[in-house]
């Protein structure tokens, strides 16, 4: 069974949000206080994130949560 797509979806804005600000998922899950490896996941398609998770990293990344659901 393939990931949600949704779940891609917000990974792929979230990358892209990211690699816009000139991060690296190492410096994104830093700041956030995560692992590399959780970043990876989200942005992958292959972790289910919480909503706090999705305001840690909005709040890092200085947009708003609603950025992530965006086409």
């Amino acid at each position: 069974m393939g990931n949600p797509e949704i779940l891609i979806k917000i990974g792929g804005n979230i990358k892209a949000l990211r690699t816009g600000k000139m991060l690296t998922q190492k410096a994104l899950a830093e700041a956030c206080g995560f692992e590399k490896a959780r970043i990876s996941k989200i942005e992958s398609g292959k972790a289910n994130p919480t909503v706090c998770t999705l305001n840690k990293i909005s709040n890092t990344l200085e947009v708003n949560v609603a950025e992530f659901f965006k086409n």
